[in-house]
């Protein structure tokens, strides 16, 4: 267990024996539930939505979205291991269960490079200013690459969109890395992912990778303003990105 934040975002990861119950009060907040493993309901009002997965390496995900001015409450019927994202808004807008029929996956990327990307609650669900996903890089790959920030509004060629990734990492004593940079603001950094790390991304370039022989997974939210997705690639990687698209 345990939550960490940005500015306007917070995730907070969640473990519930079987009867166990939390009940939360967003009066200026949004939120999205998301099941990892087991099965829990989400109550929102008089609607109950039924959420289960086996594990996040096994079934796509499905969540429940809250407008802010809401109360909820999560209930698990096994032990359960959720994640409630919440970001400011304001009260407007009805709840929706995304099931996982309806996450739309897909590959990005090729060769070292190449993840698979999973949207939950994309552009076409309602939300105010939450973008949230799950994205999985098979062993020894990069995802978030070429690497990309988003901590400028300056559209078409950017928006700003604070970000925070919750990690899982198969086998659970494998890892993987993630850089954090920012020429702009003079730091640079790297991350070692274990099973469950959380890492806030407010500012800079992400990109993250895969140890050999380990399958790793990162739940993404985004907050922003204007909830547009613009990410602007690191102009150092011109070169790079060139010789990348010649071998394709």
């Amino acid at each position: 267990m345990g939550s960490v934040s940005t500015a306007h975002l917070e995730l907070e990861r969640v473990a519930l024996d079987s009867g166990e119950r939390v009940d939360r009060d967003e009066p200026g907040r949004e939120s999205v539930v998301v099941i990892l493993s087991g099965r829990c309901s989400v109550v929102v009002g008089t609607d109950v939505h039924e959420l289960s997965r086996e594990s996040v390496f096994a079934e796509k995900a499905s969540a429940v979205y809250v407008p802010a001015g809401r109360t909820f409450s999560i209930e698990a019927s096994t032990s359960a291991e959720i994640v409630v994202c919440c970001g400011e808004a304001a009260v407007s807008g009805e709840p929706m269960r995304i099931d996982g029929e309806s996450v739309a996956c897909r590959s990005v990327g090729r060769a070292a490079y190449q993840r698979r990307v999973c949207d939950i609650v994309g552009l076409d669900v309602p939300a105010q200013h939450l973008v949230l996903g799950e994205t999985y890089n098979e062993p020894g790959k990069w995802s978030s690459f070429p690497p990309h920030k988003h901590d400028e509004d300056r559209l078409p060629v950017e928006a700003a969109m604070e970000e925070i990734y919750l990690f899982k990492v198969d086998p659970v004593e494998g890892f993987g890395l993630q850089r954090l940079y920012s020429p702009k603001d003079g730091y640079d950094r790297a991350v070692v992912l274990r099973d469950n790390a959380m890492v806030t991304i407010p500012e800079g370039y992400h990109p993250v990778g895969a140890a050999p022989g380990c399958s790793l997974y990162y739940l993404w939210v985004l907050w922003g303003e204007r909830r547009e997705l613009a990410p602007f690639d690191d102009p150092g990687f011109e070169s790079v990105k060139a010789r990348l698209a010649a071998e394709e």
